[in-house]
């Protein structure tokens, strides 16, 4: 299980919410985008984890586009927090 905190899977969540969006984007972006993200600590393996699940996926068409909205609100609610946090450890230290 991945923190959910992690640039890594912040980044997906923002870009490839869908199971669709990430099997549109492909594998070898998948894998580049990544290596990039994590700087070079994930590639293939976990993007293959990561595009074998989206296949397997159900998906949902009902609602979905409240909850891509809801997903981004809370992206953006996390990412404040850790500006946040981030912040009062500089004035600690």
């Amino acid at each position: 299980m991945w923190n959910l905190k992690t640039k890594s899977v912040l980044h997906l969540i923002e870009n490839c919410p869908t199971p669709e969006s990430i099997i549109r984007m492909g594998i070898e972006a998948l894998r580049a985008i990544l290596r990039k993200v994590s700087k070079g600590k994930l590639g293939q393996e976990r993007a293959m984890e990561i595009f074998e699940a989206a296949q397997k996926s159900v998906g949902i068409n009902e609602g979905k586009e409240g909850i891509l909205r809801e997903i981004g609100h809370l992206v953006s609610n996390i990412r404040n927090e850790d500006r946040f946090i981030d912040g009062l450890e500089k004035e600690r230290f």
